[in-house]
C-alpha cells in the first residue's frame, strides 16, 4: 500500500507540495561510487504543528504560560519587528522569567523567537546587560518547572572580555530571530521551555525583550517510503550498478508530503578492442583490449557529519590525521555533509573530535573503503581520540572474457591471439566484470573477415 501511496504522491505533490509543512533532505555516504559498491543514504524529515504562537500584539502574555514575571507591552525601547513585543524593564524585578505550559513534545521539535538586548549604558529602561551573568538563558524543564537545564545561554558581549565557562558571547543589541531544536533529553510529553534572567544589577539595569514565539511538535505519524523498495526505514544500503536518482518520501498518509532526491553516479571502465592487423601465420591476428575511463583504487574512507537542527556544526570539527599528520578539519554544513578522505595502504589513522555548542545536534560515523562502518558517535559526542586504525585499502580486481573463448590463444587476459582462422565471418567480444560483483561489467565487439588462408580481409568495430 505504501507504494501505491508514494507513486500517487508524486503525481499530486506538484500542488500539494507548496502547502506541505513538512521538509525532507538525503545526505550520501558519497555522490559517486564504483560499480557495485555499497553506499549509504540517510533522510532526515521534520514536521508538525504550532502548539505555541505568540506575538503580544494583544498587549499582554496570553495564554499557554506558567510562570511569568512583570513585564510591560508599551515597545519603551523603539519599534520592534513592526508589533508589540514583550519588555523585561525597569517593572520586571529579578530573576526575570518567561516560561510555558507543558506540551508535548515526545517526537521532538523547534523553538523559535525574537530577542533583543538593551544597549548597556542607555537610559532605563533600555538599559543593557554587561557582564556574563546577566545574560538570557534558554531552557527546558521535564519534571513541571521543578529543575531547569540550559538549551542556549544568551551571553552579554563584554568587549571582548569572555568567560570562558559561556562561550556565546555576542552582540545581541538588535531584534533577531533564533531558532533551536529540542533537545532529545527534552523530548517527552510533558516539557516546559523558559527564558530567564537569573542576575541583574537592579530594577533599572541589564534590560531586555521577546516577540514572535513559536514552538512547532514534530508529528509521530509521519513515516519514509523510498521510491527504489517501498521501504520505510530512514536509512538505506544500495549498490547500484548504473547511475541512478534515489527518493524519499515523507508523510502523514493523509494531508502533508514532501520528498526528495539525489543522484548518484557510477563508476566503471571502458573497454575497447585495439586489433593488430599483422598475422603470424595464416588467418591469426593479435586483440588488444585497452581499459579507460578506470575509476582509482578505493583506498578513500567516508565520513558522514549530521546535524538534527541544520545549522550545521557551531563550533564542533572532526580532525583526521595520517602518521601524525592533519589531513584536515571537517564539520557538517546544513543537516550534515559527507567527506571522502583517502589514505595510502598502511597509514595510520587517528580521528579526534573538538567541541563547540548545540554539542546535543551532533553525530558522526566513519566508514572504512568496503563501507563497514568504523565508528559511531553522538548525539553530544565525546571529545578527544575516537578512533585509531591503519588502512587497509585493496584493488579492484577486475576479470576479463574473450568469446568465442576457443577461437583465442588466452581468453582471460586483456590482450589475446586468434586461433588460425579459416575463411568466414568473426565476432570477437571482450567483457570486463569486477571480480567481487559481476553484474558490474562493460564490452566491447569486432568483427574480423577472413576471405582465405591467406590474409584477413577486414577488421571492423560493431
Amino acid at each position: 500500500m505504501r507504494v501505491l501511496l508514494f507513486v500517487f504522491s508524486l503525481l499530486h505533490c506538484l500542488y500539494c507540495g507548496i502547502l506541505a509543512q513538512c521538509n525532507v533532505t538525503i545526505i550520501p555516504s558519497s555522490n559517486s561510487i564504483i560499480c557495485g559498491d555499497p553506499l549509504n543514504l540517510f533522510s532526515s524529515g521534520h514536521s508538525g504543528n504550532q502548539v505555541m504562537n505568540n506575538d503580544f500584539d494583544l498587549g499582554n502574555a496570553g495564554t499557554g504560560w506558567n510562570v511569568t514575571t512583570a513585564a510591560t507591552f508599551t515597545n519603551p525601547c523603539g519599534g520592534g519587528n513592526g508589533s508589540t513585543y514583550l519588555w523585561m524593564g525597569d517593572q520586571s524585578p529579578a530573576p526575570r522569567s518567561l516560561s510555558t505550559v507543558g506540551f508535548d513534545l515526545s517526537c521532538g521539535g523547534e523553538v523559535c523567537f525574537d530577542l533583543k538586548f538593551a544597549i548597556q549604558s542607555d537610559p532605563s529602561p533600555c538599559e543593557g546587560p554587561d557582564v556574563w551573568d546577566e545574560g538570557v538563558d534558554l531552557m527546558y524543564s521535564i519534571d513541571n518547572g521543578l529543575t531547569w537545564v540550559s538549551i542556549f545561554y544568551f551571553e552579554p558581549d563584554m568587549n571582548g572580555n569572555l568567560n570562558a565557562a559561556y562561550p556565546n558571547a555576542g552582540d545581541y543589541t538588535a531584534w533577531t530571530n533564533y531558532c533551536f531544536q529540542i533537545p532529545p533529553a527534552a523530548q517527552t510529553a510533558n516539557t516546559m521551555i523558559g527564558w530567564f534572567q537569573h542576575a541583574s544589577t537592579s530594577l533599572i539595569y541589564d534590560h531586555w525583550g521577546l516577540d514572535n514565539i513559536t514552538i512547532q511538535a514534530f508529528d509521530c505519524n509521519y513515516y519514509y517510503v523510498w521510491s527504489h523498495n517501498g521501504s520505510g526505514n530512514q536509512s538505506q544500503t544500495v549498490s547500484p550498478t548504473y547511475d541512478s536518482t534515489f527518493t524519499v518520501l515523507y508523510t502523514n498518509g493523509i494531508n502533508d508530503s514532501c520528498w526528495a532526491t539525489i543522484p548518484i553516479q557510477v563508476l566503471f571502465p571502458d573497454v575497447n578492442i585495439d586489433p593488430v592487423d599483422t598475422m603470424y601465420c595464416l588467418g591469426d591476428t593479435i586483440l588488444n583490449a585497452v581499459l579507460s575511463n578506470l575509476p582509482p583504487d578505493s583506498c578513500c574512507y567516508t565520513l558522514e557529519m549530521f546535524d538534527s537542527y541544520g545549522d550545521g556544526w557551531n563550533g564542533g570539527f572532526v580532525e583526521v590525521l595520517a602518521n601524525g599528520n592533519s589531513i584536515g578539519q571537517y564539520s557538517a554544513a546544513g543537516f550534515g555533509s559527507v567527506e571522502q578522505i583517502c589514505f595510502a595502504n598502511g597509514d595510520n589513522i587517528v580521528l579526534t573530535y573538538a567541541s563547540g555548542i548545540f554539542e546535543y545536534e551532533n553525530t558522526y560515523n566513519f566508514y572504512d573503503p568496503n563501507n563497514t562502518l568504523l565508528i559511531s558517535q553522538g548525539p553530544t559526542p565525546p571529545v578527544g581520540t575516537s578512533y585509531i586504525g591503519v588502512a587497509n585499502c585493496q584493488a579492484t580486481v577486475y576479470n576479463y572474457q574473450w568469446s568465442p573463448a576457443n577461437l583465442v590463444t588466452s581468453p582471460n587476459t586483456l590482450q589475446t591471439n586468434t586461433i588460425t582462422l579459416a575463411p568466414g565471418t568473426y565476432n570477437f567480444t571482450i567483457t570486463v566484470t569486477n571480480a567481487n560483483n559481476p553484474t558490474c561489467f562493460s564490452t566491447d565487439t569486432i568483427t574480423i573477415v577472413v576471405t582465405s588462408n591467406f590474409n584477413i580481409n577486414g577488421i571492423f568495430h560493431n
